[in-house]
């Protein structure tokens, strides 16, 4: 018989092997199969959902908007669309402003990383690169006065020759503008020229100018639309339009009222809409006034309210002088607003160089109370022509009672008239103010001495064929 040995694996002297029932293996390949299900689901949720966060966080605007990494611990660049930021700093680039332009677009945080911002400033620090200063000395000063806007009405009148010889017509000085513009004369501001720095000392001023542009300071004189001028094709006042626009009146013989460009300050407004790198950072020009018969067109002088004054007349009495001054006093403001700068020329246009300096101070004060409070305070004075409270010297304290007086009373920058030497200016830091000769601009320069406006423009160029 055979015999078993237990603990061998022999059988009848062979080796034999265990086999696993068949219901076992199936569970196990079972078992294998869910496992391996659950690491696939467990693979593809994940990346779901890494997905659906990625795209809420695209979807974000303010993730976008700031520039916010997308996956925590990294970085992206900002995707913010930059072009109404950078028209505006182009808008001021193209009044000259380089600095301030680049300072604009500087606020943005993280402007670095912006290609579009980054591009900007490349391009606006090398424009900026190419300018020159201009020396302050060379910078012109050219003085108009109202124009008269019906030539018609003006040179039919008993003063035509008067008025010729002392007024431009608008057709002429909007020619000028067109000159002085196609010359690359550029019209910069009398504070440009010198100012007050930060530590109050008087110095002069940085303009920096394309190489092939000039500078030149505007003024117009005696812009108060004097009774005398009623009728003779002047414009009557100034007034703002619902635009915030200056505009002027103007009565016609027929009693019909016209509303338009009909003097200087709308005349340059218009320009510079039309050609804004006609202005250097936003200048404009100086409105220099007098004060008997008001101002801007405004009768806001005492004796237009007070019957008792020696100058009443009787055609007053339909005059609301507070209602003036209102009026005057808003569009003086709105010209402030736009650039326009103020300047006195004296309260009487009375001449400097002969009154007593009693008389200087008794019409000062006038003007400080008359037409200061309409128009605030003024650091301009304006001589009439051909007089000065001294000579070509500089002025000083010590030896010049008017200057120190007028000094006193806040004024910087002194101009007369000087047709001899142009440019003609003298700063003193010491003493602290501003001289410039005006260049006159009239009928009588552009028919008889041609020559001194040839710097600026061809004066038989600009002539009004309405001229007599």
């Amino acid at each position: 018989m055979p015999s078993y040995h237990y603990g061998s694996s022999s059988y009848g002297g062979q080796r034999q092997r265990r086999r696993t029932p068949r219901g076992s293996r199936v569970l196990a390949v079972a078992a294998l199969c869910i496992l391996a299900g659950g690491i696939v689901f467990g693979i593809v949720k994940g990346v779901g959902l890494v997905r659906r966060w990625v795209h809420e966080v695209m979807d974000d605007p303010q993730a976008t908007k700031t520039g916010e990494s997308l996956i925590p611990g990294e970085s992206t660049e900002d995707e913010t669309d930059y072009s109404a930021l950078i028209r505006s700093a182009d808008a001021m680039a193209l009044q000259y402003d380089y600095d301030g332009a680049i300072a604009l677009l500087q606020e943005v945080e993280g402007y670095e990383k912006n290609e579009q911002l980054s591009a900007a400033l490349t391009r606006l620090k090398a424009a900026r690169s190419e300018l020159a200063r201009i020396d302050i000395n060379k910078v012109c000063h050219l003085s108009v006065r109202s124009l008269i806007a019906d030539p018609a009405a003006a040179f039919g009148s008993a003063d035509k020759d008067t008025l010729a010889a002392n007024y431009l017509t608008v057709a002429e000085f909007e020619a000028i503008l067109e000159k002085l513009y196609e010359g690359g004369w550029v019209l910069v501001d009398i504070g440009d020229m010198a100012h007050p720095d930060a530590n109050g000392f008087f110095v002069s001023g940085t303009i920096l100018l394309p190489k092939d542009k000039k500078a030149f300071v505007l003024s117009v004189e005696d812009l108060v639309y004097y009774e005398a001028n009623a009728g003779k094709g002047f414009a009557d006042r100034l007034v703002i339009d619902e635009d915030g626009d200056p505009k002027c009146t103007m009565r016609q013989s027929g009693g019909k009222t016209v509303v338009g460009d009909l003097d200087v300050v709308p005349i340059v407004e218009s320009f510079i809409k039309n050609h804004p790198d006609f202005s250097y950072k936003g200048a404009r020009g100086i409105i220099a006034l007098t004060g008997y018969d008001g101002i801007l067109g405004y009768r806001t002088a005492p004796k237009y309210g007070d019957p008792s004054s020696k100058d009443y007349k009787p055609a007053y009495a339909s005059i609301n002088v507070e209602l003036e001054r209102t009026e005057a006093r808003m569009v003086a403001a709105r010209l402030k607003e736009l650039g326009w700068r103020f300047a006195s020329h004296s309260w009487g246009h009375i001449n400097m160089a002969k009154a007593e300096l009693s008389r200087i101070k008794d019409d000062t004060a006038r003007w400080k109370e008359q037409v200061v409070p309409l128009i605030g305070s003024a650091e301009i004075l304006f001589f009439d022509s051909g007089t000065d409270i001294g000579s070509w010297r500089a002025y000083s304290a010590e030896n010049n009672a008017k200057f120190a007086y007028l000094k006193s009373e806040g004024f910087t920058y002194y101009c007369g008239v000087d047709l001899t030497t142009i440019p003609w200016v003298q700063l003193s830091t010491s003493a602290a103010y501003l001289r410039q000769g005006r260049v006159k601009v009239n009928g009588t320069q552009l028919t008889r001495y041609p020559e001194r406006l040839a710097p600026f423009f061809d004066a038989a160029a600009v002539l009004d064929k309405a001229r007599p």
